[in-house]
């Protein structure tokens, strides 16, 4: 009974062998001039589906097979595609795998142990007829999008002429003629051409609430950006506009007046920039389901030139030690100081007051000989509006220790050198929190 099975066992395996030999066109590649043929292989350590990879491989072969006609409209394209015709013909070859599923013929696959064989062919009459009939259908669907795309102009109209641009772009190996406004177009320079006119339909204009921006002071400058229908003077609606200046970029879009508000950072510097304005043209093809075939656009640049100028200030301080006003200042010339290379100070007429109010105390009146005197300062700084009096920066210190063994006047001092120090700091770090 043993032996009987162990005879089976081989029979089956030699049966089983047999079958499973490889196929002849694994070797003997297929040379019907009918058909192109694509074989791909791919090892199972290269993906967890080696099958799926091995029939890509395959259509892959056959689409590098397919002749594509260099026309002047792929070298017009080149442009978009790193300048490489090479680049172009395998773009339009890959937008075509899709629309050639339907007519490819997946005849056979074979596994080994090292990977995966899978076979293809496309009849080649087949082909050029489903060429044919889809770029019949690309033809009729694009001008149509064409059309609808002038009728309401906004952002739907760039959406528009990209969906009709790659409608046509599997078949841009050759010319497609159209008539529009009863005039003969290639279509694919119509599409073009409609895209450069709506591009320059786009009026940016911006305008700043103040010309000149004044350092420290000024808060929340606003640039006013206006959308409009150049030819029309209508306001337009969901317009993105990408504003630039200094490293920063940001993308805004036009609400229902066509209107944008941005409002600028304080700057701390005096400088002049250019603030640029342009359509984000990645932002207008954001709802396209193909993002990789994008008919680009040339800028539509508009620029504002923004003057920053120091604020005039008027320092005024009160600076005592033990009551008693102080000769010399300490405080206000270290402030004016780190104030310098920010504002310009007046008499007269200025954009802001600095006050500065300080004085030093004694707590402990007796003082045991050998032992320090001790004396605490106080002081306050704050920055005022001279338009509404409205302060909008203030620093308060308070027991800021100084002493001395010689005198406790001289103590005070030693508060005011510790003063100097820290309403110093904090003046520098209000002004690192204004960006340039």
């Amino acid at each position: 009974m043993e032996i009987r099975k162990c005879l089976l066992a081989l029979f089956s395996l030699c049966v089983f062998s047999c079958f499973s030999s490889p196929p002849l066109w694994i070797d003997d590649r297929p040379s019907n001039s009918e058909y192109w043929h694509g074989i791909g292989f791919a090892n199972h350590s290269e993906t967890n589906n080696p099958k799926m990879l091995a029939k890509e491989y395959a259509i892959h072969e056959i689409s590098s097979q397919i002749k594509i006609n260099i026309s002047s409209e792929m070298d017009i394209i080149t442009s978009d595609y790193n300048g490489s015709i090479d680049n172009v013909i395998t773009s339009v070859m890959n937008s075509r795998v899709d629309l050639l599923l339907p007519e490819l013929e997946f005849v056979d696959s074979y596994q080994t142990d090292a990977g995966i064989y899978f076979y293809a062919k496309l009849n080649k009459e087949n082909y050029y007829k489903a060429i044919e009939r889809l770029r019949i259908n690309a033809k009729t669907t694009a001008l149509n999008y064409v059309i609808r795309s002038e009728k309401k102009f906004g952002k739907g109209s760039f959406y528009l002429i990209q969906k009709a641009w790659q409608e046509i772009f599997p078949f841009n190996d050759e010319p497609i003629s159209v008539q529009y406004n009863n005039t003969k177009y290639n279509l694919s320079t119509l599409i073009r051409q409609k895209q450069e006119e709506f591009n320059d339909r786009v009026s940016i204009i911006a305008i700043l609430n103040k010309n000149n921006i004044r350092t420290i002071i000024d808060k929340n400058n606003i640039i006013k950006i206006k959308v409009e229908d150049r030819n029309t003077g209508e306001s337009l609606i969901g317009i993105p506009i990408k504003i630039t200046h200094h490293d920063m970029s940001r993308t805004l879009i036009s609400d229902r007046k066509g209107e944008i508000e941005y409002g600028l950072h304080n700057f701390n510097q005096r400088s002049t920039f250019q603030a640029n304005f342009s359509l984000d043209h990645q932002a207008l093809v954001d709802d396209l389901e193909d993002v990789q075939n994008i008919l680009k656009l040339n800028k539509n640049i508009g620029s504002l030139k923004i003057d920053v100028v120091p604020a005039k200030v008027l320092l005024t301080t009160n600076e005592k030690n033990l009551n008693k006003l102080m000769r010399n200042s300490i405080l206000e010339p270290a402030i004016k100081e780190v104030l310098s290379g920010h504002v310009e100070f007046v008499n007269e007429e200025p954009d802001f007051y600095v006050k500065i109010d300080a004085n030093t105390t004694v707590k402990t009146k007796s003082v045991e000989k050998g032992f320090p005197f001790f004396s605490y300062g106080n002081v306050s700084i704050s920055f005022v509006d001279a338009v509404n009096d409205h302060e909008f920066f203030n620093a308060n210190l308070s027991n800021i220790k100084g002493g001395d063994f010689g005198s406790q006047r001289t103590a005070g001092i030693r508060a005011y050198d510790q003063m100097k120090l820290e309403i110093v700091q904090e003046i520098q770090e209000s002004l690192s929190g204004i960006k340039e």
